[in-house]
């Protein structure tokens, strides 16, 4: 059974990528950590793997299961208790009911570091204050006199006690004319980047402090009337190294994950995802201009290696160009050989090192 969720959710997380529009920089994590739908729970009931201080129930709702929040409370799952890696992602449906009032609860997502997750998941909720350390990002569909086409979004950071950040602002993607989102959240070390629907809202390069943060929890506030606010599809995936801020930010990178055949510039297929996180960067700065520069190691002519790393610059150049949007006047390409080593070339571990695609910002 959990071969048949583990499954269900790689194709959602798939699906889910595929269906966001081109121009999102978002990269879903690949290793997944947990996940949780709810099919396993029986519906009016609380989930057997959370735990809360309020209560809700699990509810179907067009087929699919979701857990209704109840008001003024926490919720985590406990097979969330992890500590978080440096690169990950967060991803998970969000539903509220028809109308939602501007004076009900927006919805909070937290990461905090916790010793004990029974006695102290309770430590950030919707206040998110009078707490030690923490980071609460909050999403509401519902804007103070915007009538239904405008929602909210906010951040608070906190860390010795105090809000070192925070900062509201509107958004226009989940609202009570479009009140089922996914939201997405990508960490990169201290950096976090916010997402509604692959549409980036918040992007922050200090938010996670040097804490060991190994919880995630929901939290609500009141409800006005009949109104409700119900989560599922989460997926906690570790994710790759961030291509595209080193490559687009920083003017440089270099990856010996782009393989190709012995002696040979053809592109081995396992090298598709990094070159897919290449492309989908290039396509989002499209007035940026990069040199792809091949390396080889010194095994064999030195004059055969020097074309051998021209032809897989080019290589590379034509997958990027033909698989995505890419003017290929904005790629130059070249070869070093063998020249330019990063190691030693007396061991197989520093010939790898030294096989390698170098991007360069022109």
């Amino acid at each position: 059974m959990k071969t048949i969720y583990f499954a269900y959710f790689v194709l959602l997380t798939s699906i889910a990528t595929l269906g966001q529009k081109k121009d999102t920089d978002y990269e879903a994590g690949t290793k997944i950590i947990a996940t949780e739908n709810f099919e396993q729970d029986a519906l009016a009931d609380f989930p057997v793997n959370w735990l809360t201080n309020s209560g809700g129930e699990v509810t179907k709702i067009k087929k699919e299961n979701w857990l209704m929040l109840n008001a003024d409370g926490v919720f985590t799952a406990t097979n969330f208790d992890k500590l978080l890696p440096k690169n990950c992602t967060l991803e998970f449906d969000v539903l509220v009911s028809d109308d939602y009032s501007f004076y009900s609860t927006s919805l909070g997502v937290n990461f905090i570091p916790v010793k004990n997750l029974k006695k102290e998941y309770q430590k950030l909720d919707n206040s998110a204050l009078g707490v030690d350390e923490g980071i609460q990002i909050t999403v509401h569909p519902q804007d103070a006199g915007s009538a239904s086409n405008a929602g909210t979004t906010e951040i608070k950071v906190i860390t010795d006690s105090e809000a070192i950040l925070k900062n509201d602002k509107a958004q226009k993607i989940f609202t009570n004319n479009h009140h089922r989102a996914r939201i997405q959240f990508w960490r990169q070390n201290t950096r976090l980047r916010v997402y509604i629907n692959g549409k980036k809202i918040w992007d922050l390069p200090q938010v996670f402090q040097n804490q060991k943060y190994n919880a995630i929890t929901f939290s609500t506030g009141s409800y006005k009337d009949e109104d409700k606010l119900y989560i599922t599809n989460l997926v906690l995936a570790e994710a790759g190294a961030d291509t595209r801020h080193k490559l687009i930010t920083t003017g440089t990178f270099t990856t010996n994950d782009i393989l190709f055949d012995i002696n040979k510039a053809t592109i081995k297929t396992e090298s598709e995802t990094i070159l897919n996180e290449i492309g989908r960067a290039l396509e989002t700065a499209p007035d940026f201009k990069v040199e792809i520069v091949g390396h080889t190691d010194n095994v064999g002519d030195a004059k055969a290696n020097q074309t051998l790393s021209e032809k897989r610059a080019a290589s590379v150049k034509e997958y990027l160009v033909s698989h995505f949007e890419i003017d290929r006047k904005r790629i130059v390409t070249s070869g070093k050989g063998a020249t330019e080593p990063l190691a030693e070339n007396k061991t197989e571990n520093g010939r790898k090192q030294n096989r390698r695609v170098a991007f360069i910002k022109i």
